[in-house]
This record gives C-alpha cells, sequence and structure tokens, in this order.
C-alpha cells in the first residue's frame, strides 16, 4: 500500500450516532413524564448498556450530547 493511500485511510473520521434506548413515556399511574426527563425503561437500560459495551474500546476525539 502507498504511504499517500495509507495516510489518508488513517486520517479518516468516522461519525456514529446513537440514538437513545427504549423510553417509558407514562409513570406507573399512567400520567405522562415531563418530555424534557422521560426515563429509559429495564429494556432501555439494557440497550444503553450494549451500545456502551459495544463502544467501549472505539476511540472518540469528542461526543455531542
Amino acid at each position: 500500500m502507498s504511504h499517500d493511500l495509507r495516510k489518508r485511510i488513517e486520517s479518516r473520521r468516522r461519525i456514529y450516532l446513537l440514538r437513545h434506548g427504549e423510553v417509558s413515556y407514562f409513570d406507573e399511574r399512567g400520567r405522562p413524564y415531563p418530555q424534557d426527563s422521560v426515563p429509559l425503561n429495564s429494556r432501555g437500560l439494557s440497550q444503553a448498556q450494549a451500545a456502551a459495551e459495544a463502544l467501549r474500546s472505539t476511540p472518540m476525539d469528542r461526543v455531542i450530547h
């Protein structure tokens, strides 16, 4: 592989887009949560943990929330 090609490949940027896990929009009484504080449900927490594990060894320069 040529030096120029190797340099281009090594300098490529990757963007990972990740959506939040599954949420529960209503509490146990059936009342909606405020829009800015909807919690992950147990499945969503598992999904978030799985995503964290999958990306654990991935070097990242920046994370935007």
